[in-house]
């Protein structure tokens, strides 16, 4: 609670100096408005007073640019004389008025000048507040990477799980191929083959089959994976090449399984591991 106040003080702080300029913006605006209506209205003096007022006030929304302005003039006076055969300029009060009027409406006279929002007085507040928020910002990053961490390697140990599960279908697949092969030469009523050669070619033709080696490459590319997250700083691109091998491995056994509950296995696994991809690209 005592965060959330912190909070909440310091948001209260930045819309109250929010309001703040905008009410010194709105005044300022106010008062060149009130300075040009003198002017129409040949109050010079009290025309005088408001600009010079405004050309004064470091701290408003617009500042007027004295200089800018003398540039402006000069350049007006430098003209009259070179173009114009005027030696000087003499400027009656309604010409002056209309003079200065011009003068104000030309590039950079008026400049918008930020005031600064935060003193040497609220700065304190707004540092404290600020230093929270990124310390908030890094706890949520750690928490959030602790909870990563668990989903993807919790995945991992399920394709592992899965693998060791296929090796169980094993001698069951063996055995369906050879009764299949069986019912084939029935169907052709062809007389059943010598035993020797029938074995020869069934081991022939199940060594196609064979899926240790994907296995014993898939187990490895997992404990990869585990040994990578768990000591390099930054292995976002790594794990991506890893996740790609272990698909490879995982496709591979899929195409030689024939057996429906490997194939399940296998569908099981791609399923964890498109999980596992999805997860990695928040890792950098």
């Amino acid at each position: 609670m005592k965060e959330e106040k912190k909070y909440e003080d310091a948001e209260k702080l930045f819309t109250e100096l929010g309001k703040y300029n905008d009410s010194a913006k709105q005044l300022n605006e106010t008062k060149y408005q009130h300075a040009l209506l003198l002017q129409q209205q040949k109050k010079w003096s009290e025309a005088e007073k408001l600009f010079a007022e405004l050309g004064n006030y470091s701290d408003s929304a617009k500042q007027f640019n004295k200089d800018i302005a003398h540039q402006y003039l000069a350049q007006l006076k430098e003209f009259a004389r070179d173009e114009m055969g005027f030696d000087t300029l003499h400027f009656s009060p309604e010409t002056a008025s209309i003079m200065l009027t011009v003068l104000m409406k030309m590039p950079d006279v008026i400049e918008a000048q930020k005031s600064d929002v935060i003193t040497d007085e609220n700065w304190p507040l707004i540092e404290k507040a600020l230093d929270d928020c990124l310390k908030s910002v890094n706890d949520y990053r750690a928490t959030e990477g602790r909870v990563l961490y668990d989903d993807v390697t919790s995945r991992v140990d399920k394709i592992l799980e899965l693998s060791h599960e296929v090796e169980k279908y094993e001698s069951e697949r063996i055995t369906a191929v050879r009764e299949r092969i069986l019912k084939g030469f029935e169907d052709l009523k062809q007389n059943t083959p010598e035993r020797e050669r029938f074995e020869q070619d069934l081991v022939f033709y199940l060594e196609k089959l064979d899926i240790s080696e994907e296995r014993i490459r898939l187990r490895q590319h997992c404990k990869y994976f585990k040994d990578t997250i768990d000591n390099e700083p930054n292995p976002g691109k790594k794990l991506g090449f890893i996740i790609q091998e272990m698909g490879r491995e995982i496709n591979t056994t899929g195409s030689k399984a024939n057996h429906a509950s490997m194939q399940k296995c296998v569908v099981l696994m791609k399923d964890e591991l498109e999980k596992i991809r999805e997860q990695s690209m928040n890792i950098l």
